[in-house]
């Protein structure tokens, strides 16, 4: 007897569970082992697009997961520990810098050049603690804001640090890029509407006591 026509096996079928897959009859190791096949492909394609699509969010949660860990380390882990916080703070400042930063081919990652045709051509390019002190304003609000509203980062630099504007950014050269990228072109009015659709979708009563949040923060730091 072939091994194929055995019954799938529990390993086998909590697996396609875990990959979203409920059959709707009783599989054998071949038809379990012929899905699973299929499906991975897919699986972790779309696992790897929800990481660039979010890959602020992640770095945010490995910081946080590493200083997690310095605050368990026992004291002869000290030291390594102290350094994964410093190298996964420097990855997570490194991906913010490139939001302010014309694309040059250089990015590790396709969410800051998002971010630099949405938000980050309006800036001067902040300084290191200018970004650490707001990230550190927002972390404190929220753990999830940056996969929500990543724009936050954006509007707390604005409030707090508004020398940072720039007077006339090159819209010739963001068209530019924004053709180059396939974002599509904004118009003022277009930037407009979609301003008053998301503020009607927003709560502003959060949105205005977290950006107050960061801005005291800040400050009191």
């Amino acid at each position: 007897m072939n091994w194929r026509d055995d019954a799938a096996t529990e390993k086998q079928l909590n697996y396609l569970q875990r990959l979203g897959i409920v059959p709707d009859h009783a599989l054998t190791k071949g038809e379990a082992s012929d899905l699973i096949t299929r499906a991975e492909p897919t699986k972790f394609a779309l696992e790897f697009e929800e990481e660039e699509r979010n890959q602020a969010y992640h770095l945010h949660i490995a910081c946080a997961e590493a200083k997690s860990l310095l605050a368990k380390a026992e004291k002869g882990e000290i030291r390594d520990a102290k350094s994964d916080v410093r190298d996964e703070q420097r990855q997570r400042l490194e991906f913010w810098n490139w939001a302010f930063r014309p694309p040059d081919g250089s990015e590790m990652y396709q969410q800051p050049i998002k971010l630099y045709l949405e938000q980050g051509y309006r800036f001067k390019q902040p300084s290191t603690k200018h970004l650490q002190d707001v990230l550190d304003a927002l972390d404190a609000d929220s753990a999830t804001w940056d996969r929500e509203t990543p724009e936050y980062l954006f509007q707390t630099l604005e409030h707090n640090f508004p020398e940072l504007l720039r007077r006339n950014p090159d819209l010739k050269m963001l068209a530019e890029y924004r053709a180059l990228y396939g974002q599509p072109a904004q118009t003022s009015q277009s930037s407009t509407n979609r301003a008053t659709k998301a503020s009607g979708c927003l709560s502003l009563l959060a949105f205005v006591f977290m950006i107050a949040c960061a801005i005291l923060f800040v400050f009191n730091r």
